[in-house]
This record gives structure tokens, C-alpha cells and sequence, in this order.
């Protein structure tokens, strides 16, 4: 997935994040929070990802799984994005 780097991608990054945990929703951990809020950043403002778990660590895994729904949420955004003809 290639990197937008966009004028205000950390804020977008920011938002989408927010939105992805409304109230209401089942709660995940803040390990998963922070895998979705890190590869938005990845994509959308060139941030290298980084963790402090070791292989093994379940915080690790759900670091990983909340990278996993990050990559779904910046998909999307990118289809929007290209659907409006914003990109």
C-alpha cells in the first residue's frame, strides 16, 4: 500500500482512527487501538511503524490485529478519496 504523505495526513490519520472506536462499539484493547492508529499514520503521514512487544506477547498480537483493520479502514478511505476525485 503506497504512502500519501499528504498535507494533513496525521490529522486525517487522527480522525479515522477516532471514528473506527465510536462508544458503543465492543471494546478492543488499547494494544489494537494503537495497531490501527499506527499504520494510518503509515499510510497517510509516512510514519514508520513501531511496537515495544516481542514475538509471543499477546500484546503483540493485538497490536498486529488492529494493523489488520488499519489496512481495511485506509483501503476504504482511499476508494472514497478516488470516487470523489479528491486524490
Amino acid at each position: 500500500m503506497p504512502h500519501i504523505d499528504q498535507p494533513g495526513g496525521v490529522l486525517l490519520a487522527e480522525r479515522l482512527a477516532a471514528e473506527a472506536f465510536p462508544s458503543g462499539r465492543e471494546a478492543r484493547s488499547d494494544q489494537y487501538k494503537a495497531g490501527v492508529k499506527a499504520f494510518l499514520l503509515y499510510v497517510f503521514a509516512s510514519h514508520p511503524i513501531r511496537h515495544e512487544y516481542k514475538p509471543g506477547d499477546p500484546r503483540r498480537d493485538a497490536f498486529y490485529a488492529g494493523i489488520g483493520e488499519g489496512k481495511h479502514i485506509a483501503q476504504r478511505e482511499q476508494r472514497a478519496s478516488r470516487e470523489s476525485g479528491l486524490s
